[in-house]
């Protein structure tokens, strides 16, 4: 039970569910996801962070940037 209400404590937060909205749609990195949403990286940064950490997004490095789906 507790994992489910941070699951949706996370999601709760309009930044984060934009983001899970766009990945649902496609792969992309925090650059084109800031450029997207007009939000500063480092608060991309963050949101993927929470996200990851709950099993909801996977990263994958291709080079020097990492891509979340």
């Amino acid at each position: 039970m507790n994992e489910l209400t941070n699951i949706f404590k996370t999601l709760s937060d309009e930044t984060r569910l934009r983001i899970l909205m766009l990945l649902y749609q496609d792969e992309l990195c925090v650059c084109e996801i800031s450029g997207i949403l007009n939000v500063p990286q480092p608060t991309v940064s963050k949101g993927l962070s929470k996200l990851r950490d709950l099993n909801l997004v996977v990263d994958t490095r291709k080079e020097k940037f990492v891509y979340y789906n």
